[in-house]
Protein backbone atom coordinates (compact mmCIF):
# COMPACT_ATOMS: atom_id res chain seq x y z
CA UNK A 1 0.00 0.00 0.00
CA UNK A 2 1.32 3.44 -1.00
CA UNK A 3 2.33 5.36 2.15
CA UNK A 4 1.21 8.66 0.59
CA UNK A 5 -2.28 7.25 0.26
CA UNK A 6 -2.42 5.88 3.81
CA UNK A 7 -1.14 9.22 5.12
CA UNK A 8 -3.82 10.97 3.09
CA UNK A 9 -6.50 8.76 4.67
CA UNK A 10 -5.05 9.28 8.16
CA UNK A 11 -5.16 13.07 7.69
CA UNK A 12 -8.81 12.84 6.63
CA UNK A 13 -9.64 10.82 9.74
CA UNK A 14 -7.74 13.28 11.95
CA UNK A 15 -9.71 16.14 10.38
CA UNK A 16 -12.92 14.24 11.04
CA UNK A 17 -12.10 13.46 14.68
CA UNK A 18 -10.77 16.95 15.42
CA UNK A 19 -13.86 18.70 14.10
CA UNK A 20 -16.70 16.18 14.06
CA UNK A 21 -15.82 13.69 16.76
CA UNK A 22 -19.31 13.77 18.30
CA UNK A 23 -21.10 13.74 14.96
CA UNK A 24 -19.96 10.38 13.56
CA UNK A 25 -19.39 6.85 14.84
CA UNK A 26 -16.82 4.44 13.40
CA UNK A 27 -18.13 0.94 12.81
CA UNK A 28 -15.76 -1.94 13.69
CA UNK A 29 -13.20 -2.80 11.02
CA UNK A 30 -13.84 -5.64 8.61
CA UNK A 31 -11.82 -8.81 9.05
CA UNK A 32 -9.35 -10.11 6.48
CA UNK A 33 -11.43 -13.26 6.16
CA UNK A 34 -14.66 -11.31 5.48
CA UNK A 35 -13.02 -9.30 2.73
CA UNK A 36 -11.29 -12.31 1.17
CA UNK A 37 -14.50 -14.36 1.16
CA UNK A 38 -16.34 -11.45 -0.47
CA UNK A 39 -13.64 -11.14 -3.14
CA UNK A 40 -13.66 -14.88 -3.77
CA UNK A 41 -17.45 -15.05 -3.92
CA UNK A 42 -17.70 -12.40 -6.64
CA UNK A 43 -14.33 -13.01 -8.32
CA UNK A 44 -13.20 -9.41 -7.77
CA UNK A 45 -10.47 -7.55 -5.90
CA UNK A 46 -11.48 -4.59 -3.75
CA UNK A 47 -9.46 -1.43 -4.64
CA UNK A 48 -6.39 -1.15 -2.44
CA UNK A 49 -7.16 2.19 -0.75
CA UNK A 50 -10.70 1.14 0.15
CA UNK A 51 -9.52 -2.29 1.32
CA UNK A 52 -6.92 -0.69 3.60
CA UNK A 53 -9.55 1.59 5.10
CA UNK A 54 -11.94 -1.30 5.78
CA UNK A 55 -9.24 -3.37 7.50
CA UNK A 56 -7.51 -0.59 9.43
CA UNK A 57 -9.96 2.26 10.07
CA UNK A 58 -13.63 1.23 9.92
CA UNK A 59 -16.29 -0.61 7.95
CA UNK A 60 -18.56 2.41 7.74
CA UNK A 61 -18.67 5.88 9.29
CA UNK A 62 -22.19 6.47 10.54
CA UNK A 63 -23.85 9.71 11.63
CA UNK A 64 -24.78 9.90 15.31
CA UNK A 65 -27.77 12.03 14.25
CA UNK A 66 -30.37 9.80 12.54
CA UNK A 67 -31.59 12.80 10.54
CA UNK A 68 -28.16 13.27 8.93
CA UNK A 69 -26.65 11.04 6.26
CA UNK A 70 -23.84 8.62 7.07
CA UNK A 71 -20.39 9.56 5.75
CA UNK A 72 -20.39 6.12 4.21
CA UNK A 73 -22.43 3.08 5.04
CA UNK A 74 -21.37 -0.22 6.53
CA UNK A 75 -21.02 -3.12 4.10
CA UNK A 76 -22.63 -6.39 5.13
CA UNK A 77 -20.06 -8.77 3.65
CA UNK A 78 -21.76 -11.90 5.01
CA UNK A 79 -25.20 -11.13 3.53
CA UNK A 80 -24.47 -8.74 0.68
CA UNK A 81 -27.65 -7.75 -1.20
CA UNK A 82 -27.55 -8.16 -4.97
CA UNK A 83 -29.60 -9.64 -7.79
CA UNK A 84 -28.45 -11.67 -10.77
CA UNK A 85 -28.62 -8.69 -13.11
CA UNK A 86 -28.64 -5.77 -10.64
CA UNK A 87 -26.03 -4.61 -8.10
CA UNK A 88 -24.00 -7.71 -8.93
CA UNK A 89 -20.27 -7.23 -8.15
CA UNK A 90 -19.39 -10.15 -10.45
CA UNK A 91 -20.56 -8.26 -13.54
CA UNK A 92 -18.57 -5.32 -14.97
CA UNK A 93 -19.64 -1.70 -14.60
CA UNK A 94 -20.64 -0.62 -18.12
CA UNK A 95 -20.33 3.15 -18.14
CA UNK A 96 -17.21 5.06 -19.16
CA UNK A 97 -18.82 8.49 -19.53
CA UNK A 98 -21.60 10.50 -17.91
CA UNK A 99 -25.08 9.14 -18.48
CA UNK A 100 -28.37 11.11 -18.57
CA UNK A 101 -31.63 9.37 -17.73
CA UNK A 102 -33.64 11.58 -20.09
CA UNK A 103 -31.33 11.77 -23.12
CA UNK A 104 -29.39 8.50 -23.19
CA UNK A 105 -30.61 4.98 -23.76
CA UNK A 106 -30.89 3.28 -20.39
CA UNK A 107 -28.00 1.06 -19.38
CA UNK A 108 -27.79 -1.17 -16.35
CA UNK A 109 -24.97 0.64 -14.57
CA UNK A 110 -25.49 -0.79 -11.06
CA UNK A 111 -23.36 -3.88 -11.58
CA UNK A 112 -19.70 -4.00 -10.59
CA UNK A 113 -20.09 -1.41 -7.83
CA UNK A 114 -20.24 -1.04 -4.06
CA UNK A 115 -22.67 1.49 -2.59
CA UNK A 116 -20.85 4.02 -0.41
CA UNK A 117 -23.20 6.81 0.68
CA UNK A 118 -26.76 7.96 0.08
CA UNK A 119 -27.86 11.60 0.01
CA UNK A 120 -31.65 11.23 -0.17
CA UNK A 121 -34.19 11.16 -3.05
CA UNK A 122 -32.37 8.26 -4.71
CA UNK A 123 -28.99 10.06 -4.97
CA UNK A 124 -25.88 8.14 -3.93
CA UNK A 125 -22.16 7.64 -4.57
CA UNK A 126 -20.57 4.30 -5.34
CA UNK A 127 -17.16 2.72 -5.90
CA UNK A 128 -16.48 0.76 -9.09
CA UNK A 129 -14.91 -2.62 -8.28
CA UNK A 130 -15.30 -4.36 -11.64
CA UNK A 131 -14.83 -2.93 -15.13
CA UNK A 132 -12.91 -0.26 -17.00
CA UNK A 133 -13.65 2.37 -14.32
CA UNK A 134 -12.17 0.15 -11.58
CA UNK A 135 -11.26 2.06 -8.41
CA UNK A 136 -13.12 5.24 -9.41
CA UNK A 137 -15.97 6.95 -7.57
CA UNK A 138 -19.21 7.67 -9.43
CA UNK A 139 -22.41 9.42 -8.34
CA UNK A 140 -26.04 8.83 -9.34
CA UNK A 141 -27.58 12.29 -8.99
CA UNK A 142 -31.00 11.45 -10.42
CA UNK A 143 -32.92 13.91 -8.22
CA UNK A 144 -30.89 17.03 -9.09
CA UNK A 145 -29.79 16.68 -12.71
CA UNK A 146 -30.86 13.16 -13.78
CA UNK A 147 -27.24 12.17 -14.37
CA UNK A 148 -24.82 9.44 -13.42
CA UNK A 149 -21.26 10.74 -13.62
CA UNK A 150 -17.68 10.09 -12.46
CA UNK A 151 -16.41 12.21 -9.57
CA UNK A 152 -13.31 14.22 -10.48
CA UNK A 153 -10.50 15.89 -8.57
CA UNK A 154 -9.54 19.56 -8.90
CA UNK A 155 -7.13 18.44 -11.65
CA UNK A 156 -10.05 16.84 -13.58
CA UNK A 157 -8.79 13.32 -12.94
CA UNK A 158 -11.01 10.44 -11.90
CA UNK A 159 -11.46 10.45 -8.12
CA UNK A 160 -10.31 7.49 -6.02
CA UNK A 161 -11.78 6.43 -2.70
CA UNK A 162 -9.15 8.17 -0.55
CA UNK A 163 -9.68 11.43 -2.45
CA UNK A 164 -13.45 11.13 -2.20
CA UNK A 165 -13.19 10.47 1.55
CA UNK A 166 -11.11 13.62 2.01
CA UNK A 167 -13.65 15.64 0.03
CA UNK A 168 -16.59 14.27 2.03
CA UNK A 169 -14.90 15.06 5.36
CA UNK A 170 -13.98 18.58 4.28
CA UNK A 171 -17.53 19.24 3.12
CA UNK A 172 -18.97 17.91 6.39
CA UNK A 173 -16.63 20.14 8.42
CA UNK A 174 -17.52 23.13 6.23
CA UNK A 175 -21.25 22.49 6.68
CA UNK A 176 -20.91 22.32 10.45
CA UNK A 177 -18.89 25.54 10.67
CA UNK A 178 -21.42 27.38 8.53
CA UNK A 179 -24.26 26.02 10.63
CA UNK A 180 -22.59 27.13 13.86
CA UNK A 181 -21.90 30.56 12.40
CA UNK A 182 -25.47 31.06 11.19
CA UNK A 183 -27.06 29.67 14.35
CA UNK A 184 -24.88 31.16 17.05
CA UNK A 185 -26.74 31.01 20.35
CA UNK A 186 -29.22 28.42 19.10
CA UNK A 187 -26.97 25.35 18.95
CA UNK A 188 -27.89 23.95 22.36
CA UNK A 189 -31.58 24.26 21.59
CA UNK A 190 -31.09 22.49 18.26
CA UNK A 191 -29.15 19.68 19.93
CA UNK A 192 -32.03 19.11 22.33
CA UNK A 193 -34.41 18.86 19.40
CA UNK A 194 -32.16 16.35 17.63
CA UNK A 195 -32.31 14.08 20.67
CA UNK A 196 -36.03 13.65 20.04
CA UNK A 197 -35.49 11.89 16.73
CA UNK A 198 -36.03 8.17 16.89
CA UNK A 199 -33.52 5.62 15.60
CA UNK A 200 -34.56 3.98 12.36
CA UNK A 201 -33.21 1.49 9.88
CA UNK A 202 -33.91 0.83 6.23
CA UNK A 203 -33.63 -2.45 4.35
CA UNK A 204 -35.22 -4.62 1.65
CA UNK A 205 -37.64 -7.50 2.16
CA UNK A 206 -38.21 -10.18 -0.46
CA UNK A 207 -41.77 -10.59 -1.67
CA UNK A 208 -43.45 -13.93 -1.02
CA UNK A 209 -45.29 -13.80 -4.35
CA UNK A 210 -42.28 -12.92 -6.51
CA UNK A 211 -38.79 -14.16 -5.66
CA UNK A 212 -37.17 -11.64 -8.01
CA UNK A 213 -38.37 -8.43 -6.35
CA UNK A 214 -37.65 -6.83 -3.00
CA UNK A 215 -39.55 -4.08 -1.21
CA UNK A 216 -37.78 -1.16 0.42
CA UNK A 217 -38.90 -0.39 3.98
CA UNK A 218 -37.91 1.70 7.00
CA UNK A 219 -38.54 0.90 10.65
CA UNK A 220 -38.77 3.70 13.22
CA UNK A 221 -38.76 2.90 16.94
CA UNK A 222 -37.61 3.82 20.43
CA UNK A 223 -36.46 1.45 23.17
CA UNK A 224 -39.93 1.23 24.74
CA UNK A 225 -42.68 0.23 22.30
CA UNK A 226 -46.34 0.07 23.30
CA UNK A 227 -47.84 -0.53 19.85
CA UNK A 228 -46.92 -0.76 16.17
CA UNK A 229 -48.23 1.10 13.12
CA UNK A 230 -47.87 0.03 9.49
CA UNK A 231 -48.22 2.96 7.06
CA UNK A 232 -49.42 2.15 3.52
CA UNK A 233 -48.73 5.10 1.19
CA UNK A 234 -50.65 6.41 -1.82
CA UNK A 235 -50.21 6.48 -5.60
CA UNK A 236 -47.32 8.26 -7.32
CA UNK A 237 -45.44 8.88 -4.07
CA UNK A 238 -43.13 6.94 -1.74
CA UNK A 239 -42.61 6.02 1.90
CA UNK A 240 -39.93 8.67 2.43
CA UNK A 241 -42.68 11.30 2.53
CA UNK A 242 -43.92 9.71 5.76
CA UNK A 243 -40.62 9.85 7.66
CA UNK A 244 -41.60 12.81 9.84
CA UNK A 245 -44.98 11.24 10.57
CA UNK A 246 -43.22 8.01 11.53
CA UNK A 247 -40.86 10.00 13.77
CA UNK A 248 -43.83 11.56 15.53
CA UNK A 249 -45.40 8.23 16.42
CA UNK A 250 -42.07 6.56 17.23
CA UNK A 251 -41.28 9.33 19.69
CA UNK A 252 -44.60 8.53 21.36
CA UNK A 253 -43.72 4.85 21.79
CA UNK A 254 -45.30 3.47 18.62
CA UNK A 255 -42.94 1.56 16.32
CA UNK A 256 -43.67 2.48 12.70
CA UNK A 257 -42.89 0.63 9.48
CA UNK A 258 -43.17 2.45 6.16
CA UNK A 259 -42.48 0.80 2.80
CA UNK A 260 -42.50 1.48 -0.93
CA UNK A 261 -45.09 -0.34 -3.01
CA UNK A 262 -44.12 -2.31 -6.08
CA UNK A 263 -43.56 0.25 -8.84
CA UNK A 264 -42.82 3.06 -6.39
CA UNK A 265 -39.84 4.72 -4.73
CA UNK A 266 -36.85 2.56 -3.91
CA UNK A 267 -38.67 -0.72 -4.56
CA UNK A 268 -38.08 -0.32 -8.30
CA UNK A 269 -35.03 -1.81 -10.00
CA UNK A 270 -34.94 0.81 -12.73
CA UNK A 271 -36.45 4.29 -12.88
CA UNK A 272 -38.49 3.29 -15.94
CA UNK A 273 -40.41 0.81 -13.73
CA UNK A 274 -41.89 3.56 -11.55
CA UNK A 275 -45.63 3.61 -12.23
CA UNK A 276 -45.81 -0.03 -13.37
CA UNK A 277 -46.80 -2.93 -11.09
CA UNK A 278 -46.79 -6.37 -12.72
CA UNK A 279 -48.80 -8.25 -15.35
CA UNK A 280 -50.13 -11.15 -13.28
CA UNK A 281 -52.73 -10.28 -10.61
CA UNK A 282 -51.15 -6.95 -9.59
CA UNK A 283 -54.05 -6.07 -7.26
CA UNK A 284 -53.55 -9.25 -5.24
CA UNK A 285 -49.81 -8.56 -5.15
CA UNK A 286 -50.28 -5.12 -3.55
CA UNK A 287 -52.50 -6.57 -0.84
CA UNK A 288 -50.12 -9.50 -0.26
CA UNK A 289 -47.18 -7.10 0.06
CA UNK A 290 -49.03 -5.08 2.70
CA UNK A 291 -49.71 -8.27 4.64
CA UNK A 292 -46.04 -9.27 4.29
CA UNK A 293 -44.97 -5.98 5.84
CA UNK A 294 -47.57 -6.29 8.60
CA UNK A 295 -46.25 -9.74 9.48
CA UNK A 296 -42.66 -8.52 9.43
CA UNK A 297 -43.47 -5.66 11.80
CA UNK A 298 -45.43 -7.95 14.12
CA UNK A 299 -42.48 -10.35 14.27
CA UNK A 300 -40.29 -7.55 15.62
CA UNK A 301 -42.80 -6.67 18.36
CA UNK A 302 -44.99 -9.74 19.00
CA UNK A 303 -46.34 -8.66 22.40
CA UNK A 304 -47.96 -5.31 21.57
CA UNK A 305 -51.12 -4.27 19.66
CA UNK A 306 -50.73 -3.72 15.92
CA UNK A 307 -52.41 -0.98 13.89
CA UNK A 308 -52.44 -0.07 10.20
CA UNK A 309 -52.83 3.32 8.49
CA UNK A 310 -53.62 3.49 4.79
CA UNK A 311 -53.68 6.72 2.79
CA UNK A 312 -55.33 7.28 -0.61
CA UNK A 313 -54.47 4.27 -2.80
CA UNK A 314 -53.03 2.83 0.40
CA UNK A 315 -56.44 3.23 2.06
CA UNK A 316 -58.01 0.97 -0.57
CA UNK A 317 -55.19 -1.57 -0.26
CA UNK A 318 -55.70 -1.49 3.51
CA UNK A 319 -59.44 -2.02 3.21
CA UNK A 320 -58.79 -5.04 0.95
CA UNK A 321 -56.25 -6.41 3.42
CA UNK A 322 -58.74 -6.08 6.27
CA UNK A 323 -61.16 -8.27 4.30
CA UNK A 324 -58.78 -11.22 4.75
CA UNK A 325 -56.60 -10.35 7.74
CA UNK A 326 -58.34 -7.93 10.11
CA UNK A 327 -57.59 -10.30 13.00
CA UNK A 328 -53.92 -9.31 12.73
CA UNK A 329 -54.71 -5.74 13.78
CA UNK A 330 -56.18 -3.98 16.80
CA UNK A 331 -57.57 -1.23 14.59
CA UNK A 332 -57.17 0.65 11.32
CA UNK A 333 -56.87 4.33 10.39
CA UNK A 334 -58.19 5.15 6.91
CA UNK A 335 -57.19 8.53 5.41
CA UNK A 336 -57.83 10.07 2.00
CA UNK A 337 -60.32 7.36 1.07
CA UNK A 338 -63.55 7.40 -0.93
CA UNK A 339 -66.84 5.68 -1.60
CA UNK A 340 -68.17 3.84 -4.67
CA UNK A 341 -67.19 5.40 -8.00
CA UNK A 342 -69.92 5.67 -10.67
CA UNK A 343 -68.88 4.13 -13.98
CA UNK A 344 -65.98 2.18 -12.50
CA UNK A 345 -66.93 -1.01 -14.39
CA UNK A 346 -66.76 0.79 -17.75
CA UNK A 347 -63.43 2.34 -16.77
CA UNK A 348 -62.01 -1.00 -15.67
CA UNK A 349 -63.22 -2.62 -18.89
CA UNK A 350 -61.29 -0.10 -20.96
CA UNK A 351 -58.21 -0.38 -18.74
CA UNK A 352 -58.30 -4.18 -18.83
CA UNK A 353 -58.03 -4.06 -22.62
CA UNK A 354 -55.39 -1.30 -22.55
CA UNK A 355 -53.39 -3.25 -19.98
CA UNK A 356 -53.45 -6.33 -22.21
CA UNK A 357 -52.30 -4.39 -25.29
CA UNK A 358 -49.88 -1.79 -23.88
CA UNK A 359 -49.38 -2.29 -20.13
CA UNK A 360 -46.37 0.05 -19.87
CA UNK A 361 -47.86 2.92 -21.86
CA UNK A 362 -48.27 6.06 -19.73
CA UNK A 363 -51.88 6.84 -20.40
CA UNK A 364 -53.78 10.09 -21.01
CA UNK A 365 -55.74 9.20 -17.86
CA UNK A 366 -53.00 10.87 -15.84
CA UNK A 367 -54.05 14.30 -17.09
CA UNK A 368 -57.75 13.38 -16.86
CA UNK A 369 -57.24 12.27 -13.25
CA UNK A 370 -55.53 15.56 -12.39
CA UNK A 371 -58.11 17.72 -14.18
CA UNK A 372 -61.08 15.99 -12.56
CA UNK A 373 -59.59 16.34 -9.08
CA UNK A 374 -58.65 19.97 -9.71
CA UNK A 375 -61.87 21.28 -11.23
CA UNK A 376 -63.12 22.77 -7.94
CA UNK A 377 -59.89 24.64 -7.24
CA UNK A 378 -59.28 26.55 -10.48
CA UNK A 379 -60.11 29.88 -8.84
CA UNK A 380 -57.27 29.49 -6.33
CA UNK A 381 -54.74 32.33 -6.60
CA UNK A 382 -51.90 29.81 -6.58
CA UNK A 383 -53.72 27.18 -8.68
CA UNK A 384 -51.52 24.43 -10.06
CA UNK A 385 -51.45 20.74 -10.96
CA UNK A 386 -51.25 19.71 -7.28
CA UNK A 387 -53.88 22.11 -5.90
CA UNK A 388 -56.21 19.19 -5.15
CA UNK A 389 -53.56 17.48 -3.04
CA UNK A 390 -53.17 20.07 -0.33
CA UNK A 391 -54.00 23.58 0.78
CA UNK A 392 -50.48 23.76 2.21
CA UNK A 393 -48.20 25.38 -0.44
CA UNK A 394 -45.01 24.01 1.15
CA UNK A 395 -46.35 20.47 0.92
CA UNK A 396 -47.34 20.94 -2.72
CA UNK A 397 -43.93 22.36 -3.61
CA UNK A 398 -42.20 19.46 -1.84
CA UNK A 399 -44.29 16.97 -3.83
CA UNK A 400 -43.60 18.73 -7.13
CA UNK A 401 -39.85 18.86 -6.50
CA UNK A 402 -39.59 15.23 -5.37
CA UNK A 403 -38.23 13.19 -8.30
CA UNK A 404 -39.97 10.08 -6.97
CA UNK A 405 -43.41 11.72 -6.86
CA UNK A 406 -45.97 12.47 -9.53
CA UNK A 407 -44.49 10.14 -12.15
CA UNK A 408 -47.36 9.26 -14.55
CA UNK A 409 -49.07 5.91 -14.10
CA UNK A 410 -49.10 3.27 -16.83
CA UNK A 411 -52.20 1.45 -18.09
CA UNK A 412 -51.16 -1.39 -15.80
CA UNK A 413 -51.03 0.85 -12.74
CA UNK A 414 -54.41 2.49 -13.36
CA UNK A 415 -56.01 -0.90 -14.03
CA UNK A 416 -54.58 -2.13 -10.73
CA UNK A 417 -55.67 0.99 -8.85
CA UNK A 418 -59.28 0.80 -9.99
CA UNK A 419 -59.43 -2.96 -9.43
CA UNK A 420 -58.37 -2.45 -5.82
CA UNK A 421 -60.71 0.55 -5.57
CA UNK A 422 -63.70 -1.52 -6.67
CA UNK A 423 -62.96 -4.31 -4.19
CA UNK A 424 -62.47 -1.83 -1.36
CA UNK A 425 -65.66 0.14 -1.97
CA UNK A 426 -68.13 -2.63 -2.80
CA UNK A 427 -71.32 -2.46 -0.74
CA UNK A 428 -70.30 -5.58 1.20
CA UNK A 429 -66.56 -4.79 1.37
CA UNK A 430 -66.50 -5.18 5.17
CA UNK A 431 -68.71 -8.27 5.44
CA UNK A 432 -65.81 -10.51 6.48
CA UNK A 433 -64.61 -8.08 9.19
CA UNK A 434 -65.82 -8.41 12.78
CA UNK A 435 -68.39 -5.70 13.67
CA UNK A 436 -66.34 -4.97 16.79
CA UNK A 437 -63.22 -4.06 14.78
CA UNK A 438 -62.16 -0.43 15.47
CA UNK A 439 -61.96 1.92 12.46
CA UNK A 440 -61.01 5.60 12.31
CA UNK A 441 -61.72 7.54 9.11
CA UNK A 442 -59.80 10.82 8.72
CA UNK A 443 -60.38 13.17 5.81
CA UNK A 444 -60.17 16.73 4.60
CA UNK A 445 -63.56 18.25 3.90
CA UNK A 446 -62.38 19.34 0.44
CA UNK A 447 -60.74 16.07 -0.59
CA UNK A 448 -61.96 15.22 -4.12
CA UNK A 449 -61.02 11.54 -3.68
CA UNK A 450 -63.60 11.39 -0.88
CA UNK A 451 -66.07 13.36 -3.02
CA UNK A 452 -65.68 16.31 -0.66
CA UNK A 453 -66.37 14.10 2.39
CA UNK A 454 -69.54 12.55 0.89
CA UNK A 455 -67.74 9.28 0.08
CA UNK A 456 -66.33 9.02 3.60
CA UNK A 457 -69.69 9.71 5.22
CA UNK A 458 -71.35 7.17 2.90
CA UNK A 459 -68.79 4.52 3.88
CA UNK A 460 -69.11 5.18 7.61
CA UNK A 461 -72.92 5.30 7.53
CA UNK A 462 -73.10 1.93 5.81
CA UNK A 463 -70.64 0.39 8.27
CA UNK A 464 -72.79 1.55 11.17
CA UNK A 465 -75.91 0.29 9.41
CA UNK A 466 -74.19 -3.09 9.10
CA UNK A 467 -73.68 -3.23 12.87
CA UNK A 468 -70.12 -1.94 13.28
CA UNK A 469 -69.81 -0.71 16.85
CA UNK A 470 -66.52 1.22 16.88
CA UNK A 471 -66.33 3.46 13.82
CA UNK A 472 -65.10 7.04 14.28
CA UNK A 473 -64.90 9.87 11.78
CA UNK A 474 -62.81 13.04 11.81
CA UNK A 475 -63.36 15.45 8.91
CA UNK A 476 -61.31 18.65 8.94
CA UNK A 477 -62.97 21.76 7.44
CA UNK A 478 -61.34 23.27 4.32
CA UNK A 479 -58.54 20.67 4.24
CA UNK A 480 -57.81 18.66 1.10
CA UNK A 481 -56.51 15.20 0.13
CA UNK A 482 -53.21 14.97 2.01
CA UNK A 483 -54.66 15.50 5.45
CA UNK A 484 -51.46 14.15 7.03
CA UNK A 485 -49.40 16.93 5.41
CA UNK A 486 -51.60 19.99 5.90
CA UNK A 487 -50.50 22.82 8.19
CA UNK A 488 -52.70 21.33 10.93
CA UNK A 489 -50.74 18.07 10.72
CA UNK A 490 -49.77 18.03 14.39
CA UNK A 491 -53.42 18.31 15.39
CA UNK A 492 -54.31 15.45 13.03
CA UNK A 493 -51.48 13.21 14.23
CA UNK A 494 -52.37 13.89 17.86
CA UNK A 495 -55.96 12.85 17.16
CA UNK A 496 -54.75 9.60 15.60
CA UNK A 497 -52.31 9.00 18.46
CA UNK A 498 -55.05 9.41 21.08
CA UNK A 499 -57.26 7.01 19.14
CA UNK A 500 -54.48 4.41 19.02
CA UNK A 501 -53.82 4.78 22.75
CA UNK A 502 -57.51 4.30 23.48
CA UNK A 503 -57.51 1.05 21.52
CA UNK A 504 -54.31 -0.29 23.06
CA UNK A 505 -56.19 -1.08 26.24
Amino acid sequence: MNFEITDHIQLSIKNLKDNLNNDYNFSPVATEKEVENFEKRFSIIIPEDFRWFLLNIANGVESSDPMQYDLFQKIDFSDYYFEEDMHNPSLPFKLTRSFNYHHDEFEDFNNGTIHLAGYGCGCYSFLVINGEEYGNIWTDNYASNSEVYPEKTAHRKRMKFYEWLSQEVEQAVHRKRNYEKENHGKIQKEKKLVMNYSPHKSAYLASKTDNKSKLFYSLFSQEIVKATLLIVHGMQEHSGRYAEIAEYFANHGIAVLTYDHLGHGKSVKEKKDIGFFQLEKPDERLVADAELMADHLAEQYPDVPHFILGHSMGSFITRCLLQKASAKFSGAIITGTGGPLPGIDILRGYLSLANAIAPRHRTFLNSVFTNVNNKHFKKDKDFGATSWLSINPKNRTAFEQDELCGIPFTHNAFYTLFTVYKRATARDWASSISPSFPLLFVSGQNDPIGDFSKGVIYTVDHLKADGFQDVSTKIYPNMRHEILNEEIREEVLNEIYKWILKHCK
